[in-house]
């Protein structure tokens, strides 16, 4: 499978997913399509100001949509995208089961920590302040409940020492996100979509729905085979 064929839709919104898509980019994979948040007013100005995921849009010349709300219209407008599949990376909205199926191989997430630990809003944070001696990123294939599914890969690294700060780590973990994304699409996408649970984990429990797979050492990708 050519990586530049995939055809897929992005969500995301701040800069560390503007991170993942640099990460992505440099694998061969370009989205079809982005979806960001609305631009908002910021500063003493309060001037309109996109979001960073926005303007690594117009630079790579990708089309944007910016729906204010996750309603039937813009269901309608992905629809009409011939997509692969969906991924999400710190998007900021929680998305219904109506958009996460669109996509005939569903619809992957990047979440900053080792699922079924420190799901949320703020796991870097949450990571820090709990002195985890590693971290890692994983690779789920979303529901819509939040930062929930069957695990598809993680990566375990060591907590750098001395301990970082959130945006320091949330800058690493976006790099290594990126790139277990990357190594997880094709396999993914190779895998006959099934109407089926997929095999591995689910993030809600440390229990494996199927035998075990081996956990990934320190700095070691657990990308399984479909």
């Amino acid at each position: 499978m050519s990586r530049n064929t995939v055809s897929f839709v992005f969500f995301g919104t701040d800069e560390h997913a503007g991170t993942i898509l640099d990460e992505l980019k440099s694998a061969g994979f370009t989205p079809a399509l982005i979806v960001t948040t609305p631009d908002k007013p910021k500063g003493r100005e309060l001037q309109m100001t996109p979001p960073p995921v926005k303007l690594w849009a117009q630079k790579n010349n990708i089309p944007v949509l910016q729906p204010e709300k996750l309603d039937t219209a813009f269901i309608g407008q992905l629809s009409k995208v011939n997509s692969q599949l969906f991924i999400v990376a710190r998007y900021g909205k929680i998305l219904p089961k109506d958009i996460l199926n669109i996509p005939r191989h569903g619809t992957l997430n990047v979440h900053p920590s080792l699922l079924p630990l420190f799901r949320g809003p703020s796991p870097a944070q949450s990571q820090i302040l709990a002195g985890v001696p590693e971290t890692g990123v994983t690779i789920i294939l979303l529901d819509e409940k939040v930062d929930h599914g069957p695990i598809l890969a993680q990566e375990v690294v060591a907590m750098p020492t001395p301990l970082p700060h959130t945006h320091e780590l949330e800058n690493m973990l976006a790099h290594l996100g990126g790139k277990l994304l990357a190594e997880t699409i094709p396999q993914w996408l190779a895998a006959p979509p099934s109407g089926g649970t997929p095999g591995g984990r689910s993030s809600s429990s440390s229990r494996s729905t199927r035998p075990s797979r081996p956990r990934c050492r320190h700095g070691r990708r657990s990308v399984p085979r479909w």
